[in-house]
């Protein structure tokens, strides 16, 4: 999009014809779409989310309890 975006709205030149803006576009389109569909952003989401929840709960189940909770369970 960078790409197309940089020409400013005119065709692109080459030297064995010239490509219109939709047409790149309409290209572009057509080749993320289903590289889009392939990738299956909602999955790698929930997968990253889950996996995220392990990892942070995990680590808080392993971590040592502070010193200040082992004096505040004895009675005085």
């Amino acid at each position: 999009m960078i790409g197309i975006g940089m020409l400013q709205g005119q065709d692109l030149v080459l030297p064995f014809g010239t490509i219109t803006t939709s047409s790149l576009y309409t290209t572009l389109f057509i080749i993320a779409v289903p590289l889009g569909i392939f990738a299956s952003p909602l999955s790698t989401l929930f997968w990253l989310i889950g996996a995220s929840g392990v990892t942070i709960l995990g680590h808080a189940t392993l971590m040592e309890k502070p010193i200040e909770s082992a004096f505040a369970e004895e009675q005085v």
